[in-house]
């Protein structure tokens, strides 16, 4: 992985091949909690669990973030996270938008070989 600008990442095929082939790999990236509106509705996953050295702290996502989108699918249930996660495998580009210390930013990944 390579850092580009300060909210652009370069990414290699063969690395996102590996962590999106299987789903149970989610939970070894990063601990993830609902985060629910007033409503009692899904509007992201609180990330924890990142530290220097592991791949998602990496690739700019930090504790606390809570991910709200991946390449504009809303994750709005943990199945949305699945869907999100497997498709990743075909993927040129990632787009995620995160909220962070109340601020929505916009992480892009470019898929290289």
């Amino acid at each position: 992985m390579c850092w580009t600008t300060s909210n652009s990442w370069k990414l290699k095929r063969t690395y996102l091949n590996k962590v999106s082939s299987r789903v149970e790999w989610i939970d070894q990236l990063a601990t993830t909690s609902a985060v629910l509106d007033v409503n009692q509705a899904i509007v992201g996953w609180k990330l924890s669990g990142l530290g220097i050295g592991k791949p998602l702290y990496a690739a700019g996502l930090r504790n606390n973030d809570v991910l709200k989108s991946v390449n504009g699918q809303v994750l709005n249930s943990a199945a949305k996270v699945e869907t999100a996660f497997s498709s990743l495998s075909s993927a040129t580009s990632v787009s995620l938008v995160i909220k962070r210390n109340g601020q929505t930013k916009v992480l892009n990944y470019t898929i290289v070989d």
